[in-house]
């Protein structure tokens, strides 16, 4: 239960237990949201436009305008939940580590494999423009592994008594030691669920119910709270290099990969299947790279 100002009343909010409650005082706490993690199952919202969505054909704008109204939902429940919670989202571009990159080129070979496309393409670009729009900070690190970028931020915005949170339903996170991610067990959350919070408003010490519903975020902790077996941990030494004086700004410039096609001297592939049919058709983008190449050059 808490209260947090509200025009000329109050609103008292009774939710669930959260992960966000263990060792709260009340006091808002930062939310570190591996936000691609969410994308499937929450933000690009096809589980809500019924079975086959994406087979069936749906149209863009109308995933565009469902991950626009998820994102708001989103950021609304954050505000309303008690302790408040301030989401910062870490949006992957790129990796740094082998394990990071065989691990993606695996899951996009299969895709070619078995002639399925999970999401549209350049969905995540799509996901870090409806969050900036709606007035939340994002996070694009090029070259380095989203994981590493959302426990850095995690650390670097928790604060003496009160430790911020991380919501990643990636086992890796359990990676990171003390000199990192210190108490990772109530501190990252692996789901979340909206709750359904009772709010009155209070005039002149009399309550009355709200007409309007509200919910908040409920965090729930990871059920196993272990890295995967095999997966090395982590230490500060490990890290990108890192100044919260100035990368909090340089890292929050918007990156659409672009300069890593353009740029880059790898000459390797950054987005995956351009649709099911690759493997039939051949990768359009890749036939098609020399007159990309000769236009954004």
């Amino acid at each position: 239960r808490g209260e947090v100002a509200y025009g000329m009343s109050s609103q008292t909010l009774l939710m669930p237990d959260s992960l966000a409650t263990i060792g709260s005082d009340g006091s808002p706490r930062f939310l570190v949201v591996d936000a691609l993690n969410l994308l499937t199952d929450y933000f690009l919202g096809t589980d809500a436009l019924g079975p086959g969505a994406q087979k069936n054909g749906i149209d863009a704008w109308t995933l565009l305008e469902v991950m626009q109204r998820r994102v708001a939902g989103f950021l609304d429940a954050c505000a309303s939940s008690t302790p408040q919670l301030i989401p910062h989202f870490v949006i992957d571009a790129g990796w740094k580590s082998d394990e990071a990159a065989s691990k993606w080129r695996k899951r996009r070979e299969l895709e070619v494999r078995s002639h399925k496309r999970g999401i549209p393409l350049s969905c995540d670009t799509f996901l870090a423009d409806a969050l900036r729009a709606a007035g939340a900070p994002v996070y694009q690190v090029e070259g380095e592994d989203g994981d590493d970028i959302v426990a850095l931020l995690a650390h670097a915005l928790a604060t003496p008594g009160n430790d911020s949170l991380v919501l990643s339903a990636d086992r890796d996170m359990f990676r990171y030691d003390d000199s990192v991610l210190p108490g990772a067990p109530t501190r990252v959350a692996s789901d979340f669920s909206f709750a359904n919070v009772k709010l009155k408003n209070t005039f002149g010490g009399k309550a009355t119910p709200s007409s309007t519903p509200t919910f908040a975020i409920c965090l729930h902790p990871s059920p196993t709270q272990r890295r995967k077996d095999g997966v090395s941990m982590r230490g500060m030494g490990d890290m990108p290099a890192f100044d919260k004086s100035t990368d909090l700004d340089k890292w929050s410039v918007g990156q659409s990969k672009l300069r890593v096609v353009v740029s880059g001297t790898k000459n390797e592939y950054v987005r995956g299947a351009c649709s099911p049919e690759t493997r039939a058709c051949g990768n359009l983008h890749g036939i098609s790279r020399p007159l990309r190449l000769g236009v954004y050059r």
